[in-house]
């Protein structure tokens, strides 16, 4: 495939995938790497979704409204807007007008959330999808970098990459959360977080050091509650305030720096329990052993002052003693992998990985 024209999700799975686009006079289709078509939508059906100045043309399909097409390259962008009227911006106010409503508007909530930290959560929810998803991509591409340095890049080596796709999807599907992105990093980092926009990021270390299927999936049970219960969100526009807001809106600041306030953020303890609660009944509700994450944060706490390195994860994830009281210890239930594929998920971010039979 020649180089990737945008991003495709399907909205069924996890997977985001780069693709290529073919741009007909009735059709669009949309192709993976491998060249075979992932969707074939009609351009009669496109419609536009909201976004961001700086961000790429994002798209949805009347027939299949849950997946997201953002194209990132502008000429195919350009013939997609000539080829399809509907998709044009519509005429609106005037530059002086529009600038004078969005600065009136960022300003009145950023004055909001700077006065009274309280109202975090109320403007958290009144925060628009496509700002959260827009921003969340831009932070997402700085994070990587920053974490996994040029070139490292996301583990994609199959069959590991399978497994913990599929043990991702079950654990989004139970929660209800839809349009997860997941990413895996080539980092030494032993930790997982994540960030608006529903992403989902492991570093490989945390795959080094978790000890069983079950750990991991405890964690990522963690992190999907987060998710799914907006902590994301709420946190950076209480501890970020008019920086988010306003970057939000108009794509003011640069990624560098909000990634960086990001990757150091703590939840409140509330919030943290609260996803530990959630996580579990995710597990549970899943089918799944609940014991996995109490395991791997006491052992963690304890190995603290012998690897330096696990207090990435204890920074972002404080284990109190309240904490570890309160998470699950019952072995009810079934492991989130067989041990083949355990094994090959550990060998993600391996230049060989380990095969399961």
């Amino acid at each position: 495939m020649a180089d990737s024209q945008g991003y495709f999700s399907d909205g069924l799975s996890a997977a985001r995938h780069r693709v290529g686009l073919k741009i007909g006079a009735h059709h669009l289709v949309i192709s993976g790497e491998d060249g075979l078509a992932l969707a074939i939508w009609a351009v009669a059906d496109l419609r536009p979704l909201d976004t961001v100045p700086g961000e790429g043309l994002r798209l949805s399909c009347t027939k299949t409204p849950d997946a997201i097409l953002t194209v990132t390259d502008p000429t195919a962008a350009a013939a997609l807007l000539a080829a399809t009227p509907s998709l044009r911006p519509k005429p609106g106010p005037g530059r002086r007008g529009l600038w004078g409503w969005a600065a009136a508007s960022v300003l009145a909530v950023a004055g909001l959330v700077l006065a009274l930290p309280a109202l975090g959560t109320a403007v958290a929810k009144l925060v628009p999808r496509s700002w959260e998803d827009a921003w969340g991509d831009r932070v997402y591409a700085e994070a990587s970098l920053l974490l996994a340095g040029p070139g490292a890049g996301e583990c994609r080596d199959e069959p590991g990459r399978m497994y913990i796709e599929r043990l991702v999807a079950r654990l989004a599907a139970t929660a209800g959360v839809e349009g997860l992105r997941l990413h895996v990093l080539r980092s030494d980092i032993p930790n997982a977080f994540a960030l608006p926009g529903r992403h989902i990021v492991v570093l490989g270390g945390l795959l080094d050091k978790a000890r069983s299927p079950n750990e991991l999936a405890g964690v990522l049970a963690h992190e999907i509650a987060h998710v799914a219960k907006g902590h994301v969100t709420r946190q950076l526009v209480r501890d970020a305030g008019f920086k988010l807001v306003w970057t939000a809106a108009v794509g003011a600041g640069t990624p560098g720096s909000l990634a960086q306030s990001l990757l150091g953020l703590s939840y409140s303890r509330e919030a943290e329990r609260e996803a530990d609660a959630a996580g579990i009944a995710i597990l549970g509700k899943s089918g799944l052993r609940r014991d996995g994450l109490g395991h791997f944060l006491k052992r963690i706490a304890r190995e603290q002052g012998d690897v330096p390195a696990v207090a990435a994860f204890l920074s972002t994830h404080p284990p109190t003693d309240e904490r570890l009281r309160s998470l699950a210890t019952s072995r009810e239930g079934t492991d989130a992998a067989s041990p083949d594929a355990w094994q090959a998920i550990r060998a993600i971010c391996q230049e060989t990985p380990s095969g399961a039979t």
